[in-house]
């Protein structure tokens, strides 16, 4: 449903280093939903937009080095109540051992192979979300309706707007 929709939403802008804003924003780009085009154009803008191998390879940070994880995770795996004992646990050192190789998964990616990646990733996603709210056959006429509602008062106060200017100078 909805839910899962948004949830595979951040999934895919974690997995990419893709910005709020900008993906907010370029969702606004979907503007007509009947035509399958707009969801290609979306995938086209936003790609160039997300972070490269380096930058999201530079925030994948481990609380420790490499040696003393696998240590404690030796240690963990015997007696967990050692881990506890300071306030760790196996699922937190698995946690950061993710993050290591993540790191090191990105650091050897090229950015070709990440721009692939992405736009494979967005495309998938964008058309489960093009689906869905094709699903919507009323609230799309609805929010047309409405968008060309404001449009036609935007532009009759403009051109208010401007008899006003006309008869001032």
């Amino acid at each position: 449903g909805d839910r899962e929709l948004i949830e595979e939403l951040l999934g895919v802008m974690q997995e990419t280093g893709a910005d709020f804003t900008d993906t907010f924003r370029g969702l606004l780009r979907l503007d007509d939903l009947r035509d399958g085009s707009s969801t290609q154009r979306f995938v086209d803008w936003i790609v160039p937009r997300l972070a490269t191998p380096a930058q999201m390879a530079s925030q994948c940070r481990s609380r420790m080095p490499l040696e003393q994880l696998q240590l404690l995770l030796v240690v963990g795996r015997q007696s967990p109540a050692v881990l506890a004992q300071v306030g760790l646990s196996v699922d937190a050192l698995m946690a950061e051992l993710r993050i290591i190789d993540r790191r090191k998964a990105l650091g050897q990616m090229t950015p070709q192979e990440k721009r692939a990646n992405d736009h494979a990733a967005w495309a998938a996603w964008v058309e489960r979300y093009w689906q869905r709210l094709l699903q919507e056959p009323a609230v799309t006429a609805r929010e047309s309706k409405k968008k060309e509602s404001v449009l036609g008062r935007a532009k009759s106060e403009r051109r208010g707007l401007e008899a006003v200017e006309a008869e001032v100078v």
